[in-house]
């Protein structure tokens, strides 16, 4: 395996050919926020076994990094965004679209360099498959989801092959995934009880109502969620009185009563807020890909098997494709 430094990112090369695997968000957050907390490993880890990996080595903050999972913004733009960064509403909105924002012309160039190298050594690599690495937070409104699968709605890689190939996956590992239950719910139940924490910290209370931007549309997928996974009597309760105790036992209900975990193809993310990045970049080259969200779980504590489900997808959808 050979490596190569650039300004915010990291190239791993097997110097075996196949697909380039993108971790565009594992860069540490500054000063604060979410990273996909072990796509690093996950993408190092395939790229392994042939291919490559490249790596973002800087946080998506806006203002103090780069998201590089969005469209590159125009200077007015960029000095807009650092200028409202405070007015967490508005900023929500222009997050789901722009990369970056800078204080001035300097930085803004110096942002668009960094950024523009990133994909330009992505489309660089001698590969036309493309594996983009995130996690999706161990929340209940992405249960019971180990690692949900990504096409852009069929935009980059055929949708019916992706679901075929997921449904082989899913029968080959169903032991192993069963294995894995007891482990995964303490998981989310301590995530959960720091995520309450810092909402209680942020807002003084922890209510849907007090929240705003992509806390509040966080929270009410979770709410959507509970209504869906817990039982009719504890969702009534939560519907009353929402405090974090409901919200605990709530979470607890719906993991008791449904747990049977799973790769998912497009049940928690469409890829939408990337579709004007990828899907040019990869039609570009002519290529295909797909999108994987791994469940921040299996990527903090088994890269392995997250590494293994990711190839194990790959090979299959190539054994259909020439059957």
């Amino acid at each position: 395996m050979s490596w190569f430094f650039k300004k915010g990112y990291a190239w791993y090369n097997s110097k075996k050919n196949g697909p380039v695997f993108v971790a565009p968000h594992s860069g540490l957050p500054v000063p604060s926020g979410y990273r996909d907390v072990g796509t690093e490993g996950v993408a190092y880890l395939c790229s392994e076994k042939a291919g490559s990996s490249i790596i973002s080595m800087i946080g998506r903050d806006r203002v103090n990094g780069i998201d590089f999972y969005r469209m590159m913004p125009s200077e007015k733009v960029a000095e807009n965004m650092f200028n409202i960064n405070h007015n967490e509403t508005e900023m929500a909105e222009l997050k789901k679209k722009y990369a970056w924002a800078a204080r001035n012309k300097m930085e803004y160039d110096q942002k668009r360099e960094i950024y523009g190298s990133f994909w330009n050594m992505v489309v660089s690599q001698e590969s036309s498959v493309y594996v983009f690495v995130h996690t999706q937070l161990p929340l209940i409104k992405n249960h019971p989801s180990l690692m949900d699968v990504t096409t852009f709605e069929g935009r980059i890689f055929n949708k019916m092959i992706i679901n075929e190939a997921v449904k082989k996956i899913n029968e080959d590992f169903a032991s192993k995934f069963k294995e894995l239950e007891k482990e995964y719910n303490e998981y989310m139940l301590d995530y959960v009880s720091d995520y309450i924490f810092r909402k209680k910290k942020k807002y003084g209370k922890f209510e849907a109502d007090s929240m705003r931007g992509l806390d509040r549309e966080t929270m009410l997928k979770n709410l959507l969620a509970l209504k869906e996974y817990c039982s009719e009597e504890v969702y009534y309760m939560i519907k009353e009185k929402f405090n974090e105790e409901a919200f605990i036992t709530g979470i607890k209900s719906a993991l008791n009563r449904n747990n049977d975990l799973c790769v998912t193809v497009e049940k928690n993310f469409k890829g939408k807020l990337a579709e004007y990045v990828v899907i040019p970049m990869v039609k570009k080259s002519r290529g295909v890909g797909f999108q994987v969200e791994v469940s921040q779980f299996l990527a903090d504590k088994h890269p392995e098997l997250a590494a293994e489900l990711i190839w194990a997808i790959l090979d299959e959808c190539n054994r259909i494709v020439k059957k």
